[in-house]
C-alpha cells in the first residue's frame, strides 16, 4: 500500500511538474525527499554536511549525491 501511495503522488505531481532536479534545486539540510534510485522510489534524507543522501531515518548514508537526478517534497500533514 505504500509503494502504491508514493506511486500515486509521483503521478499526480508529474503532472504538475512538481519533481524537482537536483542538484538545481536541493532539500532542506535533513529534508525527508521521496528519489527514483535504481528504479525503485525511496525515502532518503538530503544530508549538506556530508555531501550525501542517508536513509529514510536520516541515520545512514545511502549513495552519493549525484546518484538522484530528481526528488519529490513529502507534503507536510
Amino acid at each position: 500500500a505504500y509503494c502504491k501511495t508514493i506511486k500515486q503522488m509521483e503521478m499526480a505531481e508529474e503532472k504538475r511538474g512538481i519533481w524537482l532536479n537536483f542538484p538545481e534545486c536541493t532539500p532542506e539540510d535533513g529534508e525527508q525527499v521521496v528519489v527514483k534510485l535504481n528504479g525503485l522510489y525511496e525515502i532518503l534524507v538530503y544530508n549538506e554536511y556530508h555531501s550525501c543522501w542517508d536513509d529514510s531515518e536520516g541515520d545512514d548514508y545511502c549513495c552519493e549525491l549525484s546518484c538522484v537526478d530528481k526528488f519529490l517534497r513529502i507534503p507536510k500533514e
